[in-house]
């Protein structure tokens, strides 16, 4: 090299730069000792369950939800350890009717729960036992399929809730007697669905007064510490915004800091004019109304009436719409339904 074909001899009188600096902090101890507890606790922290993130709920509380988690061993603080995901998943679908499907993934330090809600479904008798199809509305029947039973009603007939549609009761020809079956059809009626709400004159309106409260907190492992102990809630909306300590997207640390946004409003009372309060208190109704129709039901027409009693003005939503009727009920239950 340089120094043999110089014939002198090569010292290094100082150092400076990235690998120096790198070099002198992986040979200290402290650092190492350091390094190695920061390890350890990393490792530890991977063992246990620091959050739960629950998705495809939407009848069905969260809340609730996490409880029933919480019988199995999956809370936030607890051992991931012995815990079998599988069989969660089954128990959470025997434990909520309204959960047909679920699935239950560990990520890091994250526990990702997954759900589908069942259609509701109407309560449906054994196929061996002898039925009825009753009406559950009062209604005009539009369309009767009879595919199982004697069909009591035809297209044009106005029903009654509770009257027999299609009877299992069929009569036999050849003797004086009937043989009872599990009615099976599908009636469609028109029915009309009425919402009837008050006219208000006044109005509750919120106004910000611009004043903004933080305060910050530390959160540590399932408590929350703020820096202020704030009690007064009347007339201010909270808000909360957490950063927990992470390490990628699904290793959760339960440490953080949180910072509560109050903002202080008030309210007062305004008076609405005539046009106004109608066109509110009809806005509301429609939609209050469209709650209580069912969502294949199809709407072939909606009418808007007003009537007024003593000082009060009402508003009344008649809504007109063609759906599937009918439920099933034991014979004993809804009577004998023989034609005559």
């Amino acid at each position: 090299d340089i120094s043999e074909k110089a014939k002198c001899q090569i010292n290094i009188v100082y150092e400076k730069g990235i690998p120096k600096v790198i070099r002198r902090i992986l040979f200290q101890k402290g650092f190492l000792v350091g390094f190695l507890v920061f390890v350890i606790f990393i490792y530890i922290m991977s063992l246990y369950i620091w959050q739960i993130d629950i998705e495809g709920y939407e009848s069905e509380s969260p809340y609730n939800i996490k409880e029933a988690l919480k019988d199995y061993g999956i809370y936030e603080g607890n051992l991931k350890k012995g815990i079998d995901p599988k069989k969660v998943s089954n128990q959470l679908i025997l434990d909520f009717e309204s959960i047909a499907w679920a699935s239950i993934q560990f990520r890091g330090t994250v526990v990702k729960v997954a759900i589908s809600e069942r259609d509701e479904m109407p309560v449906l008798l054994p196929y061996d036992s002898p039925c009825n199809i009753i009406s559950d509305v009062n209604g005009t029947i539009v369309r009767i399929t009879a595919k199982k039973g004697n069909a009591l009603v035809k297209e044009g007939d106005s029903v009654n809730k509770g009257q027999i549609l299609i009877s299992g009761n069929i009569p036999l020809r050849t003797v004086n007697d009937y043989l009872k079956v599990h009615a099976l059809g599908e009636i469609y009626a028109k029915v009309w669905h009425e919402y009837t709400q008050k006219v208000e004159y006044t109005e509750e309106i919120k106004e910000y007064t611009g004043k903004i409260i933080l305060n910050p907190g530390i959160i540590f492992f399932d408590k929350v510490y703020y820096l202020r102990k704030l009690k007064d809630r009347q007339n201010y909306d909270i808000e909360e915004k957490q950063v927990r300590i992470s390490i990628g997207k699904n290793f959760i640390l339960p440490f953080g800091i949180t910072t509560e946004r109050w903002k202080e409003y008030n309210t007062s009372i305004i008076d609405l004019s005539a046009e106004q309060a109608i066109d509110k208190a009809v806005i509301s109704a429609k939609r209050k109304a469209g709650e209580s129709i069912p969502e294949e039901a199809e709407i072939t027409q909606q009418f808007v009436m007003f009537s007024r009693k003593e000082n009060d003005l009402f508003v009344h939503i008649m809504t007109e719409c063609i759906q599937k009727i009918g439920t099933e009920a034991e014979l004993e239950e809804s009577g004998i339904g023989k034609s005559n």
